[in-house]
């Protein structure tokens, strides 16, 4: 297949977009509806990322090419897409606030542009796609990786031209910082340019998920073992549980593996020995013995899904509207005035709560028909590499939200989905990519 001017550009901004993903760089705006109870939310302010403008950008690009523009506009005349839309309007009208609604829309029919180019270039370009995946996420996965370990050894934010990548200032005094308890000592847990370090955890498994799939398929495999070992380091500082465990046991998967299919078992036994002392040695270590259960987050998420529960049994069938969970206030009180402003950590039960049974049920078909064509090429090594990604946004949004609620774990769905959908309606002739 022939690659034009056009194309190349395409794979440009396609490619600063993926290495820009982790930054928070933006314009925030606070109109009325941002505003719960006179205090400024987060989560409702529309804002202008630095990844908007490129994703914008890549629009252009792809209108300028009648036969992209075409196939685009020809996708939202599908059933599936006119339905889960006329739900989405649905829930939007019958909200409190209709204006926040609106603009989870925009946002919706932006990252469903993100997800619909990605299942193009899969489709097409299955290829060049990964090389360029690999090389961008080996970018932000070593830089995120080395600002974290700096910022657990700094006790707090680096500064200077760190903040206008997304760093947000914290100190020790900051209100509401995250913190964990390790030998007895209270630490910060780095937040890299993310919003909090479950988030920056979350996309550090999956660029390193990404990364050893590049290792074992692309060249420059120094560079992505590199990216490989730095971003397990930085995984271990976040003191991330469910991300650790889940690497754990990814990692565990991916080692037996390649003791059975490939000759190097001394590296794969060696790699396994290094990360296991390494992981016993973090402070990742300590932080398991301490009880979840006694902890101020497990009251805190237990309040967040009883509340998401009523809100859904309030307006089951089409939700309470896109970003209107906030408007339904949490039974206030002193140990729960702090989490209030703040969507359910579960991913599953957001999208109920919004969108309601209707539209969740026409995700839920989107999902079967995308992972039931995975399944059926599951021998194939991008397929295993696309169902392990699909996994690990599935599991870890159980325990959090950030896959619907922020610009980077929003721009982290869309890849997976439109990788998962291109992958599954490709033909795949090799079991891997070829070099």
């Amino acid at each position: 297949m022939r690659t034009g001017p056009l194309f190349h550009i395409e794979k440009f901004v396609f490619f600063l977009l993926l290495v820009f993903l982790p930054t928070q760089f933006g314009k925030h705006f606070w109109p009325s509806f941002s505003s719960v109870l006179g205090i400024r939310v987060d989560y409702l302010s529309p804002t202008l990322f630095a990844t908007d403008i490129l994703v914008g950008i890549l629009l252009m690009v792809v209108l300028s090419q009648k036969k992209k523009a075409f196939r685009f506009f020809n996708i939202l005349r599908s059933t599936l897409f006119i339905l889960f839309l006329c739900s989405l309007g649905v829930s939007i009208l019958g909200s409190l606030q209709p204006l926040a609604g609106i603009y989870g829309f925009v946002r919706f029919i932006e990252f469903f542009f993100v997800g619909w180019f990605v299942y193009q270039f899969t489709r097409e370009r299955k290829q060049i796609f990964l090389k360029t995946l690999a090389m961008a996420f080996s970018i932000t996965v070593i830089f995120e990786s080395l600002l974290a370990i700096a910022q657990f050894y700094q006790h707090g934010s680096l500064g200077g031209i760190f903040y206008f990548l997304g760093e947000r200032f914290y100190t020790g005094q900051t209100v509401g910082i995250a913190e964990a308890v390790v030998n007895g000592a209270l630490v910060l847990r780095p937040y890299g340019t993310f919003s909090h370090p479950n988030v920056l955890a979350g996309f550090l498994l999956l660029g390193v998920t990404i990364l050893t799939y590049a290792w074992m398929t692309l060249k420059r495999r120094n560079l992505f073992l590199f990216g490989i070992a730095i971003g397990i380091l930085g995984i271990g500082v976040t003191l991330s549980r469910t991300v650790v465990i889940l690497f754990l046991l990814l990692f565990s998967l991916w080692v037996i593996r390649l003791i059975k299919t490939h000759s190097i078992k001394q590296i794969g036994i060696a790699v396994t020995a290094v990360c296991l002392v390494g992981f016993f040695v973090s402070p990742s270590f300590d932080r398991f013995f301490s009880s979840f259960f006694k902890e101020p987050s497990f009251y805190e998420r237990k309040i967040l899904i009883d509340h998401a529960f009523s809100l859904i049994a309030s307006s089951p069938l089409f939700g309470v509207g896109v970003y209107n969970t906030f408007y339904y206030p949490v039974a206030l009180s002193a140990r729960t005035i702090g989490i209030f402003y703040q969507p359910v950590h579960n991913i599953y039960l957001l999208l109920v709560a919004q969108i309601g049974l209707v539209g969740s049920s026409i995700v839920g078909v989107f999902i079967y028909q995308t992972t039931k064509g995975l399944w059926k090429k599951r021998r194939k090594g991008i397929a295993r590499l696309t169902m392990t990604l699909l996994c690990v946004v599935g599991i870890l949004g159980m325990f959090d939200h950030y896959f619907l609620s922020l610009e980077q774990g929003q721009l982290l769905l869309a890849l997976v989905l439109g990788m998962a959908t291109g992958v599954s309606s490709s033909n795949i002739k090799s079991t891997e990519m070829v070099q």
